[in-house]
């Protein structure tokens, strides 16, 4: 056995973190969902800036561009600052009228809160296909999120403050 065994899966997702980065550490995130996609996003004014995406079935997928806020699930937790999860969104009255209600399925965000209590943005994993998501994984986002918010603020972190991509069209 090796001496960085873990079987905490806290401790793997840091250790996927430390020694890979943040893109490894929603790599790692990803594998245990069902959901095609895991992403940050950043919250600037009314906008949304996609830092980072990991793309189950396309990894050298880049990222998405830049979006308005109020088209976006992560609209939700801007404007609550609480964890949002949608299995079914055509099933789902809470996005009822949601410009992504028929294009993105099943979203789960959590909320990235600054040590001062604002909001960074979201961690996220969505599809456009309708999944369920165990209450024991979005607990378990919710205690890594720390940790990302934590590697994306820390200074030499070129993501947390990269220039805005173009404007377009964003999927969740």
């Amino acid at each position: 056995m090796s001496a960085s065994y873990s079987p905490d899966p806290i401790e793997f997702f840091r250790e996927a973190l430390a020694e890979g980065g943040v893109r490894a550490a929603l790599r790692f995130l990803n594998a245990r969902s069902p959901h095609r996609f895991t992403s940050i996003y950043r919250f600037d004014g009314s906008t949304l800036h996609n830092l980072y995406l990991y793309d189950r079935a396309n990894p050298e997928f880049g990222l998405f561009p830049d979006a308005p806020l109020g088209e976006s699930y992560c609209s939700i937790i801007n404007e609550t600052a609480s964890t949002f999860a949608t299995h079914d969104s055509l099933n789902d009255e809470r996005v009822e009228g949601h410009p992504k209600r028929e294009l993105v399925l099943s979203y789960c965000g959590i909320p990235l809160v600054r040590e001062d209590g604002t909001l960074f943005g979201t961690l996220c994993h969505f599809d456009f296909v309708p999944h369920a998501i165990a209450a024991e994984e979005v607990e378990f986002l919710e205690a890594v999120a720390p940790y990302i918010l934590r590697e994306l603020v820390r200074p030499g972190c070129d993501q947390a403050r990269r220039a805005p991509a173009p404007s377009g069209a964003s999927l969740i």
